[in-house]
């Protein structure tokens, strides 16, 4: 406290009064003492508490006139100044602030301690472990710097969440995405880091037998195409006992029967994890020696149905399909004027530019009977329909029959009956069982019985 004395009121003689005067100063200079009381509080810079973190002093101190300051860990370390300023911490702790503050008479401390949070990097990656197929195993590997808590969340697995650091490992059972997530802490404040996982099907096997063109008919000698469709599966080994594969650890492969009988497949998928078998039974009939077909369209030249037919290819080809590949398999032609069928006919297809049709390219010479009722020629409806082997085939002969010699006309009872013998000695016979007025579409329906190979 300061006490102020009014010296006015006062009549002293000169000599004395000095000495008076000294006295009272002396005494009031004692009085004048001021207490310092020691205070400042700080700002953290952008409410920024991880490390590298800058704190903003405010001194508060009352009475003080020099001022000594300590920073624990901080840049600068020490100050004399009144306002220090800003301190600068570059690794995360607990930090004591000191200041010690006086005056002549007085002094004060006053000590604060501030933590700084260590600066964290959240990262985790995870591994497949085997593969992604179900059911799968999923190892968490934890990069995190700094963190002091963490907390983990696994969508869909087994277990589906944990607080350890180092997480065990996450089994799932279903496929899917599925969602990884961490939130870590470090100090005041929380990391979040998600990563999406995607798992497969597990394995699924089967097959499908494809027969070649030439074995459709399911006798020997047979020949085939495995075609695999297993889901998810890394290797394979196909086994037939009996058979004979082309690469039995291929994915797809081409096998054969060379004699009838009941035969098993069986192919076994591996994809690491486990191995699936899938089994077929293949009935492989004794061999007739002869292609069937049913119902095939033969159309007139304006047509859009095929006219040109192959008993290797099993099918019927427009003009536009033919080149110099399947030219030689072509057996017959088959050639209507109009839809009227006052005129039609089967062409050797070597002759087939003699009609509306361009020449089919290395085409082969065949020989047809078109009355095999009015030459003698012993084949009937009753034989065609009973047909299971080549054996009535090679009976027919063909001598005097050469091709284009006769045609049809209108007005004809089906069904009727055409021979022919291609030109690698093959014999054939076709069924006409209807005939179609669609106009310029128009058309006849056959079966067709012939022989495979030459006998």
């Amino acid at each position: 406290m300061i006490h102020i004395y009014n010296f006015r009121r006062f009549k002293i003689p000169l000599v004395f009064s000095t000495t008076v005067l000294s006295s009272c100063f002396v005494s009031c200079y004692k009085e004048t003492v001021i207490d310092v009381i020691s205070e400042f509080s700080y700002e953290v810079r952008n409410e920024k508490y991880d490390a590298p973190a800058t704190l903003r002093i405010n001194n508060e101190t009352v009475g003080a006139n020099v001022y000594l300051w300590s920073f624990e860990g901080g840049i600068p370390q020490t100050s004399d100044k009144k306002d220090p300023g800003e301190i600068r911490y570059l690794k995360g702790g607990k930090y004591m602030i000191r200041l010690e503050a006086r005056n002549d008479f007085h002094q004060s401390v006053k000590e604060l301690e501030v933590e700084i949070d260590s600066s964290a990097s959240i990262h985790f990656v995870t591994e497949t472990l085997i593969n992604s197929f179900v059911p799968a195993e999923i190892k968490i590997h934890n990069l995190s710097v700094g963190a002091e808590t963490f907390e983990w969340i696994f969508e869909g697995g087994n277990p589906s969440s944990c607080k350890d650091k180092e997480p065990p490992l996450i089994r799932y059972e279903q496929p899917g995405e599925y969602e990884i997530s961490l939130s870590a802490t470090s100090g005041r404040k929380t990391y979040t880091m998600t990563e999406k996982i995607v798992l497969l099907s597990g394995l699924k096997t089967d097959f499908t037998v494809i027969p070649s063109v030439e074995s459709e008919d399911m006798e020997a000698q047979w020949k085939g195409y495995l075609r695999n469709e297993t889901c998810n599966g890394i290797s394979y080994h196909w086994v037939s006992e009996g058979g004979k594969i082309l690469n039995d650890t291929a994915f797809h492969t081409e096998i054969q029967f060379s004699s009838p009988g009941n035969y098993i497949v069986c192919l076994e998928a591996d994809n690491r994890k486990e191995k699936i078998q899938k089994i077929q039974t293949i009935r492989i009939e004794q061999n007739s020696n002869i292609y069937r077909f049913t119902d095939i369209k033969l159309g007139i030249n304006t047509a859009s149905s095929g006219y040109a037919f192959s008993s290797r290819l099993r099918k019927a080809f427009l003009q536009n399909e033919l080149d110099d590949r399947n030219g030689p398999d072509i057996d017959f032609v088959f050639f209507g004027l109009n839809s009227g069928f006052n005129y039609w006919t089967f062409v050797s297809p070597d002759k087939a530019q003699n009609t509306v049709f361009e020449a089919i390219t290395n085409a082969i010479q065949t020989r047809f009977i078109l009355f095999p009722e009015r030459n003698n020629t012993p084949f009937t409806i009753t034989d065609f329909d009973e047909m299971t082997d080549d054996s009535k085939l090679r009976e027919i002969t063909f001598n005097a029959h050469p091709a284009g010699e006769d045609y049809f006309t209108s007005g004809y009872d089906l069904p009727k009956l055409v021979l022919f013998e291609t030109g690698d000695g093959r014999k054939g016979v076709i069924k006409i069982k209807e005939i179609i007025d669609k106009g310029l579409d128009s058309y006849i329906v056959v079966d067709i019985k012939i022989q495979k190979n030459h006998s």
